[in-house]
């Protein structure tokens, strides 16, 4: 919790340090000029920037705000008894994206099998997380939880994520969101990115994009304090579809017959 109280101390020190070390990865990646490295268009660099731009202007600030001023815009932000609002649906859409994407590569009969198979269990987990995000519809038909869900769902909603302590669920995205940050940072310095270049596409974008990496290292600062949560997922799921777009565009072209290797989104790789 954000009350400022000695408890809290070493996690509102960490989320800070944290901050201070996504905010000026993520102005340089919004003031750089030129193009990300990988990205296969404009669009994706401009959805990277824009979300950034979003979370950094608008909704983080917003949150902030909202929990020290106690007006907590449920509608934007939902709060512990009611999961809902425009940053839950925006994560229910980015989750819904990604999972197309992962089926669209599946149905690539190109793509290694390994592959396919991975892209498939990924888009069921996917498409499981968002159902369980917003209670499987409950949020917008607003029906009445029944049996099990009514008397031991904390939130009395139909999900099974809610019938856990929500206080485990703070240490877990601290976990998460400490050890995403520790990643985020040896790719900033280079010592990951021969692993991950072997990898592929998913493996290089997340080496290589400038986007990739301030997305990450915000969710990373976020997941650390309990106060953005939701806002913590919202930002994590827009760093998963940027990584999702870039890597698909590049799987596509690579699988591309040969005479397609001229088309303007091909993208051979290079060590």
């Amino acid at each position: 919790m954000f009350d400022g109280s000695i408890e809290n101390l070493p996690v509102l020190v960490a989320f800070v340090l944290a901050c201070l070390l996504a905010a000026p990865v993520s102005a340089a990646a919004l003031f750089r000029p030129g193009r990300s490295v990988l990205a296969p268009s404009k669009g994706a660099d401009l959805a990277g920037a824009g979300v950034l731009v979003l979370l950094w202007v608008g909704l983080i600030p917003l949150n902030a705000w909202a929990h020290l001023s106690g007006q907590p815009f449920e509608w934007v932000f939902g709060s512990e008894t009611f999961d809902g609002g425009f940053v839950e649906t925006l994560t229910f859409v980015g989750l819904m994206f990604v999972a197309w994407l992962s089926v669209r590569l599946a149905l690539r009969r190109e793509a290694p099998l390994a592959v396919r198979v991975l892209a498939v269990l990924f888009a069921v987990g996917l498409v499981f997380v968002a159902l369980e995000e917003v209670s499987y519809g409950q949020h917008w038909f607003h029906w009445r939880a029944t049996g099990a869900f009514a008397e031991a769902n904390l939130q009395h909603e139909t999900n099974l994520h809610n019938f856990v302590d929500p206080r485990l669920y703070d240490w877990l995205y601290e976990i998460i969101g400490g050890a995403a940050l520790v990643a985020a940072l040896l790719v900033r310095v280079g010592l990951m990115r021969g692993l991950l270049d072997r990898l592929g596409p998913l493996g290089e974008t997340v080496s290589r994009s400038r986007y990739a990496l301030a997305l990450t290292m915000t969710a990373s600062a976020l997941l650390l304090h309990e106060v953005f949560e939701e806002l913590s997922e919202f930002a994590a799921v827009s760093a998963l579809v940027y990584v999702a777009i870039v890597s698909f565009e590049l799987w596509r072209t690579r699988l591309a017959p040969a005479d397609d290797a001229s088309s303007p989104g091909y993208a051979p790789h290079r060590a």
